[in-house]
């Protein structure tokens, strides 16, 4: 896709803040996406934290009826509600009986992901040209974030196994990579509140 698409490519003008954005936020926010996330799920119930951060299409359509249209529909204000409504289902009983003080660096970073992964989808919605062709490209770039912020971490360093390094290369070739692809394509195509709402079937 990315060899196929590079003449597309060149043909469409793309602005110098439009690049910036493309190489430079959006392997930021996936590097937040995941590493918060994975942080969050250190500090706070899986169940929970992966709720708290499945807010995000919720937040998406949000960001991009306002974008688009500079107003928000009623009905997704409704179905933003609900959702919402639906995390504080879940989290009500802990809230009651232990209170959220032991968990909530992990809840922020649960949401902080959710966050992330938003503004992402807004911003493969709205860039000049498809994110998709060039996604090795970025997750490199996000990939070498996240052994900068290794090193000064301070952690040990150690080569993965080969059970490991194969797990990430199917991984990344297979579902999760298919799966940033297909979520592209479909931020381009089809309507904003019906894609955004498709997304609860992940969890589910």
């Amino acid at each position: 896709m990315s060899f196929r698409g590079r003449e597309a490519r060149r043909s469409v003008k793309v602005s110098w803040q439009w690049k910036l954005v493309i190489f430079g936020l959006v392997p930021l926010l996936v590097l937040g996406a995941v590493g918060a996330y994975l942080a969050g799920l250190g500090m706070a119930p899986t169940a929970e934290a992966s709720l708290i951060t499945y807010t995000w299409p919720v937040m998406f359509i949000l960001i991009s009826q306002w974008a688009f249209h500079r107003r928000i529909a009623l009905p997704v204000v409704a179905g933003a509600l609900i959702a919402f409504s639906g995390a504080a289902l879940l989290l009500g009983p802990e809230a009651l009986s232990n209170g959220f003080s032991g968990n909530l660096t992990g809840y922020g970073l649960a949401l902080l992901a959710g966050g992330c992964w938003a503004l992402y989808s807004w911003i493969c919605q709205a860039t000049p040209v498809a994110i998709a062709p060039v996604m090795p490209g970025l997750f490199l770039l996000a990939g070498a974030g996240a052994a900068a912020a290794d090193t000064v971490s301070g952690s040990a360093h150690a080569l993965p196994s080969g059970t490991a390094l194969a797990a990430g290369v199917a991984l990344g070739l297979g579902p999760y990579g298919l799966a940033m692809v297909a979520w592209d394509l479909a931020l381009r195509k089809g309507p904003t509140a019906l894609v955004g709402s498709l997304a609860y079937a992940v969890p589910v």
